[in-house]
């Protein structure tokens, strides 16, 4: 691991070789969220993680409450930086967010899209329910607060359909990263923002602009995720071509049965990349 840029000094992972696969996680994770599929993707693409700023071990300046243009820009730099594009993009709730940005702003950064159970994606012109966000926000400063496993286990298991997977390791390094003051205050401020003020609302990507996205997606969700299948498949329609995967799975889908999500992801990431990658071998770079 590294970290890379100047503006946004970020953490990185990068392993394996041949297409490039950039992954982002959800808000109040790290890349640690994709430990259980880096190892396979990494054995046919050049995979590389990253913090999002105020999250895992990345940089941690003054909040900015609209947050969306500020990650966006950070993975722009990220990408530029390393001279990843075109480059697939896995983004996992608040990283499908950023993707989807990412996408229409600079499609010619992205070769593909893959979002899994994102948010800030609206297929209808309805309102979201405020409700939703003031549990989920209060969830995430108690586990902010209290710092205990068991505090942090409860607050992961929410994410899943079936919490009984969660391994101890996730839960020892999220305590870890929220241990670290600069980091647990930061991502008090970002949570606030992000579940409970006007300042994002205008960065929420709706119907007209769904339609506009030209980067083959696959749009991966989970039963038990918010708004159920339904949901899933009403935004795999407002995208053009999208392609619809929905596991039996909560809001960690590429956490809670992740040998499914791997191998759907790998066949829809080789469809869409320049060579074929199904022989490579994965290294450390």
């Amino acid at each position: 691991m590294r970290i890379v840029g100047e503006r946004y000094p970020t953490r990185v992972l990068e392993m394996g070789s041949g297409d490039t696969l950039l992954l982002l996680h959800g808000q109040g994770g790290s890349l640690e969220n994709f430990r259980h599929n880096i190892p396979a993707y990494s054995a046919s693409y050049r995979v590389v993680a990253v913090d999002l700023l105020w999250h895992g071990l990345s940089a941690t300046p003054p909040v900015d409450p609209a947050l969306i243009p500020i990650w966006v820009a950070q993975v722009i730099e990220v990408i530029e930086s390393l001279n990843l594009g075109p480059c697939h993009v896995e983004g996992q709730s608040l990283g499908g967010w950023i993707a989807t940005t990412l996408s229409l702003q600079r499609p010619d950064l992205v070769r593909s899209l893959t979002l899994t159970t994102p948010m800030g994606l609206n297929p209808t012109t309805a309102p979201v329910d405020p409700v939703i966000f003031e549990r989920v926000l209060k969830q995430q400063l108690a586990t902010l607060h209290d710092l205990s496993v068991d505090g942090i286990r409860q607050r992961i298991a929410s994410l899943f359909k079936n919490p009984d997977v969660i391994d101890d390791e996730i839960v020892q390094i999220r305590q870890a990263l929220y241990s670290r003051r600069e980091t647990n205050a930061a991502l008090r401020e970002v949570a606030t923002a992000y579940f409970g003020r006007p300042s994002i609302e205008p960065y929420r990507i709706g119907p007209q602009e769904l339609a506009t996205i030209t980067a083959p997606t696959l749009l991966y969700w989970g039963s038990a995720n918010i708004g159920g299948p339904d949901a899933g498949e009403a935004l795999a329609a407002a995208i053009p071509d999208a392609e619809y995967h929905c596991a039996d799975v909560g809001h960690w889908a590429q956490y809670e049965e992740y040998d499914e999500h791997n191998r759907v992801v790998l066949d829809f990431l080789q469809r869409h990349s320049r060579l074929d990658t199904s022989s490579g071998a994965g290294s450390v770079r």
